[in-house]
């Protein structure tokens, strides 16, 4: 799975209904984030914030972080939801209320068998009753190894909790098998959201997963002492004379042509270098994985105007390894609409160092990060006793200073 996304699906002709159990629907969305810093408590009634979609009778979206919390009312949209979750790779929570017909189920069921020979762990759909009546279905008592069943919010807040930390959990054991920087600075984020989420749960439940968050501490703790020691290594990971070569690539759409040559021209002016341009996206991946570029520094560029498209280009430049850092110019108007996907692009690509607003802003910021890089691995070589690479990446820390210096006069 390229991007390991999860949405939950909340079927209920009553809570599905917007403008409805606003409180309940608060509390769940904001604490199975784990990137929401102050979640609502389902025992908390005074603390409504959510914006509800009044317009859309069918279902609303409440944010588009890490998870993705969707309401339905009407069968046929939520089966509709559940098709595209699979053909798109999601990892889906799905809750029933207890009048749910067993012909829905076997829908799914029928729909998907491999995903049903899979093992518990593998699935990537889970099942939650809301129970609200006494009588249960008897058809339940015949997928029950599908079926878990909950009488209280309290308790389903607590499952679907604990599960979505196990799955952020089990994607960063995955990650930190590649044993690659990138791969385990992403599993750290899994761990630490996995973390934060079994704290959440032990809030909410009687019973606390104590042992399971010692582990996830301990996965902390061990996936940042990994990335320090890579780090290091990183340093003398390439031939260091050509590490100290920089390629830039630009990639941008035709009619971003104009941007793409003044930006090529600023970077020209100030650090004389001539950044390669494209237009074409299957040209610029082969041209940033060509040999003679694979072990030097290489920066991607890439100009967009609408960056809610261009999920595929961070995860395909992700997963370059020559490629350190990945920088973003968003020429897009409507900049503060598009904060929160800023947010979630750079915890979710590590290797995008930034997303610029406007040109300037982007240079200055390469420069300064390269001066930095430099400084530091001369600094690493100095503490080995290696003086004659300290010397060639303190003169290039200096000479980037020094354009920094004359491009923050000229701007």
């Amino acid at each position: 799975m390229l991007s390991h996304e999860i949405v939950i699906l909340w079927l209920d002709t009553h809570i599905g209904v917007p403008g409805s159990y606003v409180h309940l629907k608060e509390a769940f969305s904001t604490t199975i984030d784990p990137t929401y810093p102050y979640p609502i408590s389902l025992y908390d009634r005074d603390s409504i914030t959510l914006n509800l979609n009044k317009t859309d009778s069918k279902r609303q979206n409440r944010f588009q972080g890490p998870c993705e919390l969707q309401f339905f009312t009407d069968e046929k949209q939520c089966l509709k939801s559940i098709n595209k979750c699979f053909d798109t790779n999601k990892q889906i929570f799905l809750i029933l209320p207890d009048y749910v017909r067993k012909d829905f189920f076997l829908r799914i069921y029928n729909q998907h068998p491999k995903e049903f020979q899979k093992t518990e762990n593998e699935i990537s759909i889970k099942f939650y009753i809301f129970i609200f009546m006494l009588e249960i279905e008897e058809w339940f008592f015949d997928y029950e190894d599908y079926l878990r069943i909950y009488y209280h919010e309290a308790e389903l807040l607590y499952a679907l909790t604990r599960d979505i930390a196990m799955y952020y959990m089990m994607i960063g054991k995955k990650l930190c098998n590649e044993n690659t920087l990138n791969n385990i600075q992403q599993a750290l984020i899994y761990f630490q959201w996995a973390y934060t989420l079994i704290l959440r749960g032990n809030s909410i439940s009687p019973y606390k997963e104590i042992e399971l968050q010692n582990s996830l501490k301990a996965m902390i703790y061990g996936s940042k002492k990994t990335i320090h020691s890579m780090e290091k290594e990183n340093y003398l990971q390439y031939d260091s004379i050509n590490n100290l070569n920089e390629n830039i690539f630009i990639y941008s759409l035709t009619e971003l042509n104009d941007q793409a040559l003044k930006l090529a021209t600023i970077v020209n002016q100030i650090i004389n270098k001539n950044p390669l341009l494209f237009n074409n996206l299957e040209d610029f991946f082969l041209s940033v994985q060509l040999e003679r570029y694979k072990n030097q520094h290489n920066c991607p560029i890439i100009i967009v105007s609408n960056i809610d498209h261009q999920t595929n280009i961070f995860e395909e430049l992700s997963s370059i390894r020559s490629i350190e850092h990945i920088y973003v110019l968003d020429l897009s108007e409507h900049k503060l609409i598009e904060q929160n996907t800023y947010r979630t692009l750079l915890k979710k690509f590590s290797k995008i160092q930034n997303i610029y607003a406007n040109m300037n802003s982007l240079v200055r910021g390469w420069i300064l990060e390269h001066s930095t890089r430099c400084e530091k691995i001369g600094d690493y070589f100095k503490e080995n006793g290696d003086m004659n690479q300290a010397r060639l990446y303190y003169e290039k820390s200096i000479k980037l200073n020094e354009c920094l210096s004359v491009f923050i006069k000229k701007t």
